[in-house]
């Protein structure tokens, strides 16, 4: 998680400054973590902070957040 974290310090998404299908994939890891393994990720702010930042936008609320 220290790794993302380090990647999440850097740029906005996984491979860069845009958003690719890798994105997807560790957005949907990163949010089942908290829920299936009840682990606390507030000591990984960037990490916190990418989930925040899917999460809020379009396509994200015109997709996943309206189910």
């Amino acid at each position: 998680m220290k790794a993302l974290d380090d990647i999440f310090s850097q740029q906005s998404f996984f491979l860069g400054y845009r958003f690719f299908a890798a994105d997807i994939a560790v957005d949907s890891y990163l949010n089942y973590i908290p829920m299936m393994l009840n682990l606390d990720l507030s000591i990984y702010p960037n990490v916190l902070k990418y989930i925040q930042e899917i999460r809020d936008s379009p396509a994200f609320k015109k997709t996943i957040a309206n189910r």
